[in-house]
């Protein structure tokens, strides 16, 4: 807790805001607009054309430095962690500091993972630490941002 200096959660459609007691200095909330949602936060147009930029990318826009730690909870996770580590491969400048950015995908641990198709990841970077409910990643030597790229854009809809 004292060596987080910020930390970026996103809001989408149908969930409450919940409060941190003395934690509010270092969270900034933002609000995804995705459109009228179903239960568990599901968009009912997932090929909504701002879902996107809006739930995607934007919170990731007025950050001017990568984080050690990306984690990805919610829809379109796959495509949410492909943005995570092109945010980081921005702004890290060794290949040294490349190597320490890690993405943690949540429920990709569970009996679920296979069925909603998370292992992809696998393609472009190497699982680092398993747990029951999270894995995290770290991105393979040989993965670039054009690689990154195509899988955000062949998951850019896939609200898994």
């Amino acid at each position: 807790r004292n060596n987080v200096k910020q930390a970026e959660l996103m809001q989408g459609n149908g969930m409450n805001r919940t409060s941190i007691p003395n934690m509010d200095h270092y969270f900034r909330f933002q609000y995804a607009d995705i459109g009228p949602t179903k239960l568990w936060g599901y968009p009912q147009k997932k090929t909504l054309s701002k879902i996107p930029y809006d739930y995607q990318i934007a919170p990731l826009v007025p950050e001017g430095d990568a984080f050690d730690v990306y984690l990805i909870d919610g829809r379109y996770r796959i495509a949410c962690a492909c943005v995570a580590f092109l945010h980081a491969l921005k702004h890290v400048n060794t290949h040294e500091d490349r190597t320490k950015v890690r993405v943690g995908i949540h429920d990709n641990g569970s009996i679920l993972w296979m069925t909603r198709g998370y292992s992809v990841m696998k393609q472009l970077a190497h699982v680092v630490e398993k747990g029951p409910r999270l894995w995290v990643y770290a991105l393979k030597d040989t993965t670039t941002e054009e690689d990154l790229y195509k899988m955000w854009k062949a998951h850019v809809h896939d609200v898994r």
